[in-house]
């Protein structure tokens, strides 16, 4: 999806009604995607694998770049963790993603909330536990155990000034952050996109990625979107 936002696509209309994942914009950035596979930029074994499978060909070596985030700086530095070859645990570094043609350059952000329940019987007692957990420096010591950043916009911003190059890469990158709609309907969406999306890859990995079959897979992923948010609206 960084591809399609940073092409100016977008995964659903801005009032989340209907899908536009097959808007010019969108099929721009999937067809730039798709060719870095197709003329072999993107290592096309790698489509077998999934994400932590990727990350620890990255770890071994065997491939130069990929696309993750934040987490894996610390484990850089763990011993316990053998995925490592020594070459790419002393020269890991991290940089934004591409910019596109409008010059926007999207991260995908995202992570966990903490919520009460409207039908809570205790919502006071729930609301001091709340409390302490959302204080900026309870953030930062929760995230610095996972490898990751921060939630709280002022702890992310003394992460990103204190913590060195790669962080300060990261901290840069996340003030374009974006993420999906936040529909209830999203995960199946979701789904119906990344179907078509793996659909795509084949064909790139098999050099057959016409601009013709791309729009068409993207057309009935937007078909099968619209098909789920109807079923809600009705």
């Amino acid at each position: 999806m960084p591809f399609v936002w940073d092409a100016g696509g977008a995964e659903l209309t801005s009032d989340n009604s209907k899908s536009a994942i097959n808007s010019p914009q969108a099929v721009t950035g999937v067809e730039f995607f798709a060719k870095l596979v197709e003329d072999g930029l993107a290592d096309k074994s790698q489509l077998e694998r999934d994400g932590t499978q990727v990350e620890n060909q990255f770890k071994g070596g065997k491939i130069a770049v990929w696309i993750g985030g934040p987490w894996v700086l610390p484990s850089a530095k763990r011993t316990d963790d053998t995925n490592w070859v020594p070459a790419a645990r002393k020269n890991i570094a991290l940089a934004p993603m591409p910019a596109g043609p409008n010059g926007d350059a999207f991260a995908f952000v995202g992570g966990s909330d903490l919520m009460m329940f409207r039908s809570t019987k205790h919502p006071n007692e729930a609301s001091e536990v709340m409390k302490p957990l959302s204080q900026d420096q309870v953030h930062t010591n929760y995230a610095k155990l996972l490898g990751m950043f921060p939630a709280r916009v002022e702890a992310q911003k003394a992460v990103g000034e204190s913590s060195g190059a790669n962080y300060s890469a990261v901290y840069k990158a996340i003030q374009q952050g974006r993420t999906y709609s936040p529909i209830p309907q999203w995960a199946e969406i979701e789904n119906a996109y990344k179907g078509r999306f793996g659909n795509i890859l084949d064909e790139a990995a098999n050099g057959q990625a016409s601009d013709a079959e791309i729009q068409k897979q993207l057309d009935d992923a937007a078909k099968e979107a619209d098909g789920l948010l109807a079923q809600s609206a009705g």
